[in-house]
């Protein structure tokens, strides 16, 4: 409805340089990771590391807006961590950690959930995942779930300084309610060259197309049969 995934990064994009939304309010939160939809996690992983530190500091005046009882805070934390969670589901967006190593006891089962960062860089440039292993096997979903707390799972990542292939894959993009339309051949986890063929930016002819089939006359027609 937006153009296709392409066209939704383009939006988003717009939406943080030129700065309409505001980090110091809590539902500018998740268009951070939102590009995680797009078969782009990387960017998300790019725009936490822009408003981490840039807003946000160890200073009396180090929060950009009003915590409301920790709302910066858990921004900061859940990013820093790399697990940043879609309120109403039980999905986390992967993300790097900010530190070589986070380690969370669940009160609950009192198990230990582990993430590991390979390639670990302090000064930041290695920022992408590459590739993913949860508990010693391949995991390629740029999403995971809360069980990976309450089993103290462990997550490993290893980082490059560019953007991979890794988590685009539609099968890897986190649950939706609507059908993933518009990846182009993102529909393995092959890494070969057709399969990293960009997300594409519908035309206007078929988003208006599509809209009449989903709203108005149509859809209450469609509906009723």
């Amino acid at each position: 409805m937006f153009g296709g995934p392409a066209a939704f990064v383009e939006r988003l994009d717009y939406l943080h340089d030129n700065q309409i939304t505001y980090i110091g309010n809590e539902p500018a939160f998740l268009t951070v990771f939102q590009y995680h939809y797009a078969g782009r996690p990387a960017l998300s992983a790019n725009r936490s590391h822009y408003y981490i530190p840039a807003y946000f500091q160890p200073t009396e005046g180090g929060l950009p807006g009003n915590d409301d009882s920790g709302a910066m805070g858990s921004f900061v934390a859940f990013s820093m961590i790399g697990l940043f969670p879609n309120p109403g589901q039980n999905v986390y967006l992967i993300t790097p950690p900010y530190f070589e190593s986070v380690s969370i006891t669940s009160p609950l089962t009192n198990k230990t959930a582990t993430i590991k960062n390979v390639n670990f860089d302090p000064s930041y440039k290695n920022i992408y995942i590459q590739s993913a292993t949860l508990d010693g096997k391949p995991y390629t979903k740029n999403w995971i779930d809360h069980s990976f707390f309450t089993e103290g799972k462990e997550l490993v990542l290893t980082l490059g300084s560019s953007e991979s292939s890794w988590g685009t894959a539609v099968a890897d993009l986190p649950p939706s309610l609507g059908t993933y339309e518009g990846f182009g051949n993102f529909t393995t986890n092959s890494t070969s060259s057709a399969s990293r063929k960009r997300a594409v930016r519908y035309a206007v002819a078929h988003i208006l197309e599509e809209m009449d089939k989903k709203t108005g006359g149509a859809y209450w027609a469609e509906t009723e049969e």
